[in-house]
């Protein structure tokens, strides 16, 4: 057994259910793990002229899924299967792709890095002018993939399927007393919000304060951005951006070191 992060307490802002294969690979290197998820996903409420535009997904010369939810809520919309008719689907991830094929809708593409970088580059290597792609996504979703499709000139339909909120405090308010009473070592972010939202859930107010013994673990490059922004460091952002490949990150590094070099950059 590896011991390299024993005695030490990893919060991953997820549910254990959407982690438990991750949590193992902590769990089996000593570390004691909090699975405290502090976002809600849940199914957004569209018109009758967004469901019609959806409903016609194989129309489009591109479907571009960012993630597992908008897979989910996607298919939580259009039930049954369809002839793809050369629509090209584009995953972001090997999590997202791997979800799609679950739900039986074939993958074409998937990008070397992913991110809406990496989809912006792999269409570059495309005509994707006057192309139609249709973008099932978060209601609170960045604007840069979008924004990067319209300048290479595509017309952009984007339609927000879920929404991403914050759970109701008695959802959390049991587990919340239990992680006060216990000082997390590494805190695992998984997205922007669940960071926004991790500092209401514990009212932290001096945040250099609070962090100041905790390793930051991001994933992806907007999350360590909305972390960034409140004149904080990340400690470890891996350059594959899923749950697994951030958990090996953590396992190559050294807690002790890293934190040491914290305190003497503060």
């Amino acid at each position: 057994m590896n011991n390299k992060l024993k005695n030490k307490i990893v919060l991953i802002t997820k549910a254990k259910s959407e982690s438990a294969q991750e949590v193992e690979v902590l769990q089996s290197a000593g570390a004691a793990v909090i699975s405290f998820p502090t976002i809600k996903i849940i199914q957004n409420i569209l018109d009758e002229e967004k469901l019609s535009r959806l409903s016609k997904w194989n129309s489009y010369d591109f479907l571009i899924f960012t993630s597992v939810n908008a897979v989910r809520y996607f298919r939580k919309f259009i039930k049954s299967d369809k002839t793809k008719n050369g629509v090209k689907i584009i995953c972001t991830g090997s999590k997202t792709k791997e979800a799609s094929e679950r739900q039986n809708i074939e993958v074409d593409l998937v990008p070397d890095e992913f991110s809406a970088k990496g989809i912006l580059n792999l269409l570059a290597d495309f005509n994707v002018q006057n192309k139609k792609i249709l973008i099932p996504s978060s209601a609170i979703a960045r604007t840069e993939l979008r924004d990067g499709l319209k300048e290479l000139g595509a017309f952009v339909d984007f339609i927000p399927v879920y929404n991403v909120v914050m759970p109701a405090v008695e959802e959390y308010s049991e587990l919340l007393e239990k992680c006060k009473a216990i000082e997390p070592d590494i805190l695992l972010f998984t997205s922007p919000s669940s960071f926004n939202n991790y500092l209401k859930i514990f009212e932290v107010t001096e945040k250099e304060n609070y962090f100041k013994n905790k390793l930051i673990v991001a994933i992806g490059n907007t999350t360590a951005a909305a972390i960034e922004a409140q004149d904080l460091k990340v400690d470890i952002l891996p350059s594959n951006f899923t749950l697994m490949d951030t958990v090996n990150e953590i396992m190559k590094f050294n807690y002790e070191t890293i934190l040491k070099r914290k305190s003497l950059q503060t």
